[in-house]
């Protein structure tokens, strides 16, 4: 996988958690007689492969940046200087 195909699976990722725990705060609080639109429980277990996944494909992503580090953070401190 190609890091800008990472990236975007980092995203659809991130939009997918947020979207679950959207529904899972929308089904917080509702009156007792009234059902349920679906299972929080199985929504909670969707939840966390999701985070599960999305924390492997962040480390995954960290270390391939991890070579290229040295050479943003020399061209972080180079920019710095030329505003001096």
């Amino acid at each position: 996988m190609k890091l800008n195909q990472a990236l975007k699976a980092k995203n659809r990722l991130v939009s997918e958690v947020s979207r679950l725990k959207e529904q899972i705060t929308a089904q917080n609080s509702r009156p007792v007689l009234q059902p349920f639109d679906y299972d929080t429980r199985e929504l909670l277990l969707k939840l966390r492969e999701k985070i599960d996944k999305l924390v492997r494909l962040k480390g995954a992503i960290g270390k391939a940046n991890g070579e290229v580090y040295e050479q943003i953070f020399r061209l972080a401190e180079l920019r710095g200087q030329s505003r001096c």
